[in-house]
């Protein structure tokens, strides 16, 4: 499984990164601190994937996803963000997609579920078909 991060604060990419990794020890993880480095990272590699800050620096979260999902249909999009879910329906962004800050592991793995992208098991984190 492949995995991008894109978030111009360092605490939020590593906090988000580490997050990732426990519940999906075996995922490559790629992390940029911008949505332009993650969109060139996107034009060599397709992600399973993408978890992206809204409001960055050069190029913002929803402009990335809509860049993503055009390229890489099959790619799992979702915000972390600091906003309100009002704000994120302003951007015109699902707050179903969205992982709001401050959150802990357990929001994660509900957002994925809730979202039936992933099945989590006794043996483990798949990805669903």
């Amino acid at each position: 499984m492949r995995i991008l991060i894109a978030d111009d604060m360092e605490y939020a990419r590593v906090n988000i990164m580490e997050t990732v990794k426990k519940i999906f020890p075996e995922a490559e993880i790629d992390a940029f601190s911008d949505g332009t480095h993650a969109w060139e990272a996107v034009n060599e590699r397709e992600y399973d994937l993408l978890f992206t800050d809204v409001r960055m620096i050069r190029m913002h979260g929803p402009e990335l996803a809509e860049k993503v999902a055009e390229k890489h249909p099959h790619t799992e999009i979702f915000f972390v963000t600091g906003e309100d879910k009002a704000e994120m329906e302003q951007l015109g962004i699902d707050p179903k997609r969205c992982i709001f800050k401050p959150y802990m592991i357990e929001d994660v793995k509900k957002c994925l579920k809730e979202n039936k992208v992933f099945e989590f098991g006794s043996f483990g984190n798949e990805l669903r078909p």
